[in-house]
């Protein structure tokens, strides 16, 4: 069978001129499928090339894991894991201390393009084929995560990140160069970042020397990676830089002692911003309808200097989740929260996590636990990529071509309105079975593709005086 979600099969089928021939006329007909791997018969896999670079928008992260089940390292395990899964998009971190995965940088790496080139388990990671999106907190050597800029970034340490950012950015951009590979560069969530108290948020701001100095840093973090852009030649791979918001909710509720926040004092500032990243906690057990709305507040303070080079929304969601739940609740929580979010038309959202990053705290954030059992998170995700995907596939049959933002959005959002169930990797329904003459007759079946690059199928067409 060629490539299909849905096939309706019709066969004429000439039959032999003897005792038998006369009893198909009062008998049944029918057809039986069994799974045979007919790719090398035919060279049609039941897959597409497009549909597994598509982005599907459901998405995990990697970040801290306090556990792992392979030989591999951990960053390079939770790739492969999400690929079997059916996942094409990765998030990390990417820092001079290995970002938490149990790296020991070597002191002849001094920066991040270095890091990404020379270290194993970095570059492992962003070789691997089944990833196209990755998204990575993005600290330079020049400028780790201990913020430097909070209290003023002056214009030699400007000069330091833009240097090793202008790098990593040439670095990805010819490495990767018609690769179909998307790079995301950003942070951890900007207003903790900016020194908003965690213990007392509606009455803190940040500095307006912190306010200032993330303004600085991240426009010169844009600036690098668009430079290296405009400067290197490439074709096929596509790098962005982004900012993350942690408490947008606060600058439209709070009062003045607590309303200064990324999203309203620092993202306007930064006017060439490729993306906004939202740790969404603050919202995500909201009404669809509210969650809608901070969407739509949260885009009003993006500059639109990008609108016309990059399509579609801009604003994402770097981090979510319900570990404070019980797994059996949190998959459709999970699952209503993504519908909400690609009905608006967000282009990721990000659950955290593969692997939990704190098992002390009684809270159960992961796709897989640390005895190794897949939670029920773990089961809706693969279903919905499986799913779509399969999806993706009939639209292009049917069209020629593959679904809008839009398009897919509709389509994401149809999938997660119901519960995802296990899929079958064949189920065949026959329609009719019509005998034209003493020699022929044409059957009609339909072949339901249930797993999205599963082997092909090889039809037999049974007649008989039973069906059976």
């Amino acid at each position: 069978m060629p490539a299909c979600s849905m096939t309706n099969c019709h066969f004429l089928v000439s039959l032999f001129r003897d005792v038998q021939c006369r009893s198909v006329i009062l008998g049944v007909l029918w057809i039986l499928a069994f799974a045979v791997n007919l790719q090398a018969q035919t060279g049609v896999p039941l897959s597409d090339s497009e549909v597994d670079a598509y982005n599907t928008r459901m998405a995990v992260q990697n970040i801290g894991p306090k556990y792992q089940f392979t030989s591999d390292n951990v960053l390079l395990e939770g790739a492969k894991v999400m690929v079997a899964a059916g996942s094409n998009t990765y998030k990390f971190t990417m820092n001079p201390t290995g970002g938490g995965y149990g790296i020991s940088v070597p002191p002849s790496i001094t920066n991040l393009a270095q890091l990404a080139k020379n270290e194993p388990s970095y570059r492992a990671t962003l070789d691997l084929p089944g990833i196209r999106n990755y998204v990575f907190w993005c600290y330079t050597f020049a400028t780790p995560d201990n913020w430097k800029w909070n209290t003023g970034f002056t214009p030699a340490e400007q000069l330091a990140e833009y240097n090793e950012i202008y790098a990593l950015a040439v670095h990805l951009l010819t490495q990767y160069n018609n690769t179909g590979k998307s790079f995301y560069l950003g942070h951890w969530e900007g207003d903790w970042s900016a020194g908003v108290s965690m213990s007392a948020p509606n009455n803190s701001n940040p500095t307006p020397a912190a306010i200032q100095g993330m303004i600085d840093w991240l426009n010169i973090r844009q600036k690098a990676v668009d430079d290296a852009k405009a400067n290197m030649p490439h074709n096929n791979v596509k790098l962005y830089c982004y900012t993350e918001v942690n408490r947008v909710v606060d600058a439209f509720t709070n009062s003045s002692a607590g309303n200064q926040r990324v999203i309203n004092a620092v993202v306007p500032n930064v006017p060439n911003l490729d993306y906004i990243s939202w740790s969404s906690y603050d919202i995500q057990g909201k009404s669809a309808a509210e969650i809608k709305f901070y969407l739509d507040y949260a885009e009003s303070f993006l500059p639109t200097a990008k609108a016309a080079v990059i399509p579609g929304k801009r604003i994402f969601i770097g981090e979510f989740g319900y570990g404070q739940y019980t797994e059996a609740v949190q998959a459709p929580m999970n699952a209503a929260f993504n519908k909400t979010l690609f009905e608006w038309g967000c282009p990721f959202a990000l659950y955290w996590t593969l692997y939990d990053n704190d098992l002390a705290d009684g809270a159960t954030y992961n796709l897989i636990d640390s005895s190794g059992i897949k939670t029920a998170n773990y089961w809706l995700y693969q279903y919905y990529y499986n799913a779509a995907k399969l999806q993706l596939l009939a639209f292009k049959q049917s069209n020629g071509r593959l679904p809008t933002n839009m398009e897919f959005s509709t389509m994401a959002s149809s999938l997660l309105a119901t519960p995802l169930t296990a899929p079958v990797a064949l189920t065949v329904s026959n329609a009719s079975a019509v005998v034209t003459s003493q020699q022929s007759a044409t059957l009609s079946s339909s072949l339901l593709q249930g797993i999205y690059g599963d082997e092909g199928a090889r039809m037999y067409l049974c007649w008989g005086t039973a069906d059976g």
